[in-house]
């Protein structure tokens, strides 16, 4: 991935002369090594645009260093103005999470929730409910190890890729050929699965046939463990990151939620 350096921009909101109306300035900017150049706009203000450049510019002119800052927030309001990468037509943006240690790229504007606590975090687009996701959980491994490699690990779910797949979508229902099921009743069926050249992720893939048909993307591997002593002592946690959609949903958008999965990456803390 491209070096990147990143500025904070604080946009302040910009009303229209019946204030009835909220303009929201966004800009999304992709720093090279040949400079700055804007990748995405979406503005209803030139006022608000004006702004934004000339706040940009006078971060360039600084010649002072930028760092990243993770944020699942909608983009709006006050924005950060970061470095990005494009799926097709979708701006994503780096989240990290320093505590338990993993990055990904997340789409613009899409929101952050906490559905079970801060052990999980989940991402849709705006006002959709049911449809594209993803979610991020952390789980204590709890035991010391000396490798990350997952096919290391003692459990029987880590004896492969394909055994973890196998496992994570029997979890959601029963695999497709294992044992008898009842007419309407969900089943699983594994599409995919691998492990990295170093050992350290499983991907995984798999779908159910169901009223309404499910179609899942994953990796997991094993986390530097939490912030503090725990992580001094070498305790683990597992982060497993999922995507899904309604297979309704087309090619487009299982090719984003697949560009998700391939930028989970633990973080060397």
């Amino acid at each position: 991935m491209r070096a990147t350096r990143v500025a904070r921009v604080n946009v302040s909101r910009t009303r229209c002369a019946s204030r009835a109306t909220r303009y929201r300035a966004r800009r999304v900017v992709e720093a090279s090594r040949d400079g700055w150049m804007i990748a995405h706009v979406d503005d209803d203000s030139r006022a608000a645009s004006r702004r934004v450049a000339l706040a940009l510019g006078a971060a360039l002119a600084s010649g002072s260093g930028w760092t990243s800052r993770a944020s699942g927030a909608d983009v709006g309001g006050d924005v950060d103005v970061r470095a990005v990468t494009r799926a097709d037509d979708v701006a994503l943006e780096r989240y990290e999470d320093a505590d338990d240690g993993y990055a990904l790229e997340v789409p613009v504007g899409w929101v952050k929730d906490l559905p079970n606590g801060i052990a999980e975090v989940e991402f849709h687009p705006r006002s959709e409910y049911g449809g594209r996701r993803f979610r991020v959980q952390v789980r204590p491994y709890g035991k010391k190890v000396a490798s990350r490699r997952l096919d290391e690990l003692e459990e029987a779910e880590f004896a492969s890729a394909r055994a973890y797949a196998e496992d994570v979508a029997r979890k959601y229902a029963p695999l497709e050929g294992e044992g008898s099921t009842s007419r309407g009743q969900a089943v699983s069926k594994v599409l995919s699965s691998r492990m990295s050249d170093d050992g350290r992720y499983y991907y995984f893939e798999y779908a159910t046939e169901s009223m309404l048909p499910l179609h899942f993307w994953g990796v997991v591997a094993l986390g530097p463990g939490p912030v503090g002593s725990a992580r001094k002592l070498g305790r683990k946690d597992l982060i497993t990151l999922t995507c899904q959609m309604p297979e309704d949903k087309g090619p487009e958008a299982a090719a984003l939620l697949e560009r998700i999965v391939s930028t989970f990456r633990v973080l060397d803390v």
